[in-house]
């Protein structure tokens, strides 16, 4: 385990977290099989340190494709493993985190701001708990933009102005009806706008499951008495679907964001070669 004064020196850090049980999925029939958590022992992302956050954790042998890593490690769990390693990295910061049912992403999320919300690392990259079912490339976009941001000495290419960008494969989804009590509480105010009540202005979000890249400005913008209304909303409502399509206007964006903020566009721009493209659908719901 890493100390706190090495992840706050890192201007670039991600924060994620291992879970869940199969009672706490979304869906009946998500069992979560394909969350191992072995991406993050992926090479391409060594050089950034990572807060990494276990709850509930219901990780078995057969969460893993290959029994090849067990059998080096004798009789060990693929649990048993993948904690052992996560724990020994240099890099790595591993927490435990209350148990919160349902809520998935968002307590780790939240707690790690108000944990570190005075010395806050410059950029952040927030990530669900298997993040590449909801971009599959994300990894290499990740270890791309990392490699940018680390040769970009002048602070251009990704800064406080720019703020946010989405790091799911480009889908978003409308939300009329989820957000509007939980910005309430939050202290948004109603404008005058008659179609406020159905969130016209705030109902255009990313995909569920929510990943972004954040500077550090953008959480800094709210008090740190916001960020722990807004945990407890979370523990409360046991329920993280609200903030999922939301993140983007907390963190200063507008309520329909801008489809050029994502990760895969411009990984995509910069790479015109690739054949294989996110898709960018407006779906209604």
């Amino acid at each position: 385990m890493i100390s706190s004064s090495i992840v706050r020196s890192q201007s670039i850090h991600l924060v994620t977290g291992l879970l869940v049980n199969h009672d706490h999925a979304w869906n009946s029939d998500d069992n979560r099989q394909d969350e191992t958590g072995a991406w993050l022992l992926d090479p391409l992302l060594d050089n950034i340190t990572k807060t990494v956050y276990d709850s509930d954790i219901f990780l078995t042998d057969e969460n893993i494709m290959t029994n090849m890593i067990l059998d080096r490690f004798a009789k060990q769990t693929w649990k048993e493993y993948i904690l052992k390693s996560l724990s020994i990295r240099n890099d790595i910061d591993l927490r435990p985190i209350a148990q919160y049912k349902k809520s998935q992403e968002c307590p780790y999320y939240i707690t790690y701001i108000i944990d570190h919300y005075y010395d806050l690392p410059e950029i952040i990259l927030f990530s669900h708990g298997r993040p590449q079912g909801h971009n599959p490339n994300i990894i290499k976009q990740w270890s791309w933009f990392i490699q940018q941001v680390q040769q970009d000495k002048q602070r251009h290419f990704f800064n406080s102005s720019i703020g946010y960008i989405s790091s799911n494969c480009g889908s978003y989804v409308k939300r009329y009806t989820r957000s509007r009590p939980i910005l309430d509480l939050l202290g948004y105010e109603r404008t005058v706008d008659p179609l406020a009540n159905q969130i016209k202005a705030l109902c255009l979000g990313t995909y569920c499951c929510a990943q972004f890249i954040i500077h550090r400005s953008r959480i800094l913008q709210h008090p740190i008495s916001f960020w722990r209304l807004a945990l407890k909303i979370v523990i409360d409502m046991n329920d993280c679907s609200h903030f999922e399509h939301i993140w983007h206007v907390l963190f200063g964006e507008p309520g329909e964001l801008d489809q050029q903020k994502n990760l895969a566009v411009w990984y995509e721009q910069a790479h015109p070669e690739l054949i294989e493209r996110c898709s960018t659908d407006i779906v209604e719901d």
